[in-house]
């Protein structure tokens, strides 16, 4: 069994480390060989590489699908789907962005900043109609600075996002009851009652696994 993990670890990594080229139907095809060669004892351990090779690619396909590839303005529908980030500069937060108006673009996973105070009431798991200007994820990769086009693709985003005001932003609806909503909840509620800030954020990302106010230093710690 050990055996078998360790295979399928070892193709999910050679799948990740395939051309972003490869198209979807190389990672389904890799699957449907897994399937065929499961039943047998011999080929079971190639079966694990191949299944995760497969999800892999296949993986790294729905991502490049619904790639930002260039800069543009779209009035979308916004999830909230993560924690929202409060800061000087503004609110940062991650959320799941559809386009009504285009009903075959395909629903992304945008890095959303919204700039000011005007997005300090944004709660996890609302939906939001905003005016966004969208560029596709890439960054500086200067020596020592923070790879923001790798940390894109690690999480799954593929754009990143800045709210525009304007007078067609609104919240839509509240957030439904989920285990997000709890974590938030139960974050606020610790960095309310916890005086330090930099005490409350620790506590309420080891509690919770709310990281978005811990610093660089106290993660390292």
């Amino acid at each position: 069994m050990l055996g078998q993990a360790v295979a399928f670890i070892a193709g999910n990594l050679c799948g990740l480390l395939c051309p972003s080229t490869l198209p979807a139907w190389f990672g389904v095809s890799g699957l449907a060989c897994a399937i065929l060669a499961l039943p047998w004892q011999r080929t079971r351990t190639l079966a694990f590489f191949l299944a995760g090779a497969g999800l892999a690619v296949v993986a790294l396909a729905g991502h490049r699908a619904a790639l930002q590839h260039e800069e543009e303005r779209v009035l979308a529908e916004v999830r909230i789907a993560g924690l929202p980030q409060v800061s000087a500069d503004g609110v940062h937060v991650d959320a799941v962005v559809s386009v009504p108006r285009e009903p075959s673009r395909r629903v992304q996973f945008v890095r959303l900043s919204w700039p000011g105070g005007a997005g300090r009431g944004m709660r996890a798991g609302e939906r939001w109609q905003l005016l966004l200007r969208l560029v596709p994820p890439r960054g500086g990769c200067n020596p020592g600075a923070v790879d923001t086009a790798r940390n894109a693709l690690r999480d799954g985003v593929q754009a990143f996002g800045t709210v525009i005001a304007s007078p067609l932003d609104r919240r839509l609806s509240a957030a439904p009851p989920s285990l997000l909503r709890l974590r938030e909840r139960i974050a606020t509620s610790i960095r309310y009652r916890v005086e330090d800030p930099a005490s409350g954020a620790l506590l309420a990302a080891l509690a919770v696994g709310a990281t978005e106010d811990v610093s660089v230093g106290q993660d390292r710690k």
